[in-house]
């Protein structure tokens, strides 16, 4: 949740280092070493030993909302489409969700709720093509 300029990393692929871990990127806790007070984290190839003192810059994520990913993509991005709050009931939101998906989307809930959101333009106008996609849902 905080940019870390002055970590430094190793690529687990390249043996390369270099240094900083930013707001947004999404890593995967390896090992925990209380002995030595640190965290081995992989974020995409690189390997990031963090401090405890440094860990209020890091946020759990057992789940992620589609715009706390921030770009991120994801191979499946999963969806409740159910009892969706009014103010969050538009088609940006589902068409942020697909973008976030490498391969595959899945929404859970109501095709009418979906329909819904998909014909709410009201936030912006965007002409993506969005409901082709979805129609054989």
């Amino acid at each position: 949740i905080k940019n870390n300029y002055d970590i430094d990393w190793v690529s687990e692929e390249s043996g390369r280092a270099g240094q900083g871990v930013f707001n947004g990127d999404i890593g995967i806790i390896q090992e925990v070493m209380p002995d030595r007070r640190l965290l081995r984290i992989k974020f995409d190839d690189r390997i990031v030993r963090y401090p405890f003192d440094a860990l209020k810059e890091l946020e759990l994520a057992y789940a992620v909302t589609v715009h706390k990913s921030q770009g991120c993509e994801f191979e499946c991005v999963l969806m409740p489409v159910f009892s969706v709050n009014p103010n969050l009931a538009y088609r940006n939101l589902i068409y942020t969700a697909v973008t976030r998906a490498k391969t595959r989307i899945i929404l859970v809930g109501s095709k009418n709720d979906v329909y819904k959101m998909v014909d709410n333009d009201r936030k912006a106008k965007r002409f993506s093509a969005l409901r082709s996609f979805i129609v054989g849902l």
